[in-house]
């Protein structure tokens, strides 16, 4: 081999093509950084979308057991109304929340020294049964957030009727603030929306469900014993359906139908929420906020403190609402109170022992 020849082999790479080739791996370790960035937070979505399934659907099921249990004949009941809650703690109650209570047969292997082997025909035992949310005093967990939260705590509550006590009823089974004064059972946190509608005979479901008080539409409330248990004064959903009879002696009448739709959000998932950077007066439009990628797409429905609000437009950090939906009341919010929303599931129950009665 010629001593030219040697030399160049000998000579290796020069200081810029030993620049431009660290300079093509770091963008090659870039890429491929950004790449698997998007795939973990691709599987972690994916996670956390199967995760808030299997709650949801648990939660249904144990519901659905329930209502597939329900009494029948005159021992059968179901009240739904609504009460409201002071959750930013501004001294006003103005966030609505359902309770829906019925009684429910217990089959005999739900029952605590049932002989084995008996009829269920003959032992089956009767309990209310009421299924509500409380507020929830927790930290709040945003960063740089300062305003409270206004999620609750879904419960369920049983009375065997052969036991005596506070009927589940009664408003007095109820002390202060709306919380049960028996030991209750405690399903599921970070519940942002619980709506419960009934179907009566007259309600016309070919169009989906319509909530409201005329004769077709889907009712929040219901008295299946004629209405006087329900109150106005407690909040103004709390109105009889026209297509039920009122207080008749001797008759009780179930829904044919109830849809329930949930909205939950998991305390991961309220730890990336954003929040408001200046305080929001009740009759403000727009407001800014600190992290506008966490927001969901316009038309989404938020929660500030106690007030929905549905999202119209989203231009940089400036958004556009509109105030007091699903109910409540636009007031007041200071500066860093969180903006919530959670996943969305939504479960019908037919009702077997529904009756039917025409108006005329």
């Amino acid at each position: 081999m010629k001593p030219a020849s040697c030399a160049r082999l000998r000579r290796g790479f020069t200081l810029v093509e030993l620049l431009l080739a660290m300079g093509l791996f770091s963008l090659l370790l870039v890429v491929l950084m950004r790449l698997l960035d998007s795939t973990l937070g691709t599987l972690r979505s994916a996670g956390e979308e199967r995760e808030r399934f299997v709650r949801e659907s648990a939660l249904f099921e144990f519901l659905g057991r329930d209502l597939e249990r329900l009494a029948s004949g005159s021992a059968a009941d179901l009240l739904l109304s609504t009460r409201r809650f002071d959750v930013d703690g501004d001294g006003i109650a103005g966030r609505p929340w359902q309770r829906l209570v019925f009684v429910r047969q217990v089959p005999p292997g739900e029952r605590p020294g049932a002989p084995a082997g008996s009829d269920p025909a003959r032992t089956l035992a009767l309990a209310e049964v009421c299924w509500t949310v409380l507020p929830r005093a927790v930290p709040r967990q945003v960063e740089g957030a300062a305003g409270r939260r206004g999620d609750g705590l879904l419960v369920r509550l049983e009375r065997p009727l052969d036991e005596g006590g506070l009927s589940l009823f009664a408003p007095e089974a109820f002390g202060a603030g709306g919380v049960p004064r028996q030991a209750y059972e405690e399903l599921g946190a970070g519940v942002l929306w619980l709506e419960v509608l009934c179907a009566a005979q007259t309600t016309r479901l070919d169009q989906g469900w319509n909530r409201g008080h005329g004769l077709e539409q889907a009712p929040p409330a219901w008295d299946a014993r004629g209405g006087a248990r329900l109150s106005a004064e407690a909040d103004p959903e709390n109105a009889l359906h026209p297509a039920l009879p009122g207080a008749v002696s001797g008759e009780v009448f179930l829904p044919r139908r109830i849809r329930i739709e949930l909205e939950l959000e998991r305390e991961d998932e309220h730890r990336r929420r954003t929040y408001n950077t200046a305080p929001i007066g009740p009759a403000a439009t727009q407001f800014q906020v600190a992290r506008p990628g966490r927001l969901p797409p316009a038309g989404s429905l938020v929660l500030l403190g106690e007030e929905w609000m549905r999202l119209e437009s989203l231009e940089g950090n400036l958004v556009r609402v509109s105030r007091a939906q699903r109910g409540t009341r636009a007031v007041r919010h200071g500066a860093g109170t969180p903006v919530q929303f959670g996943g969305r599931a939504v479960r019908e129950f037919e009702i077997p022992w529904a009756k039917e009665r025409w108006l005329r």
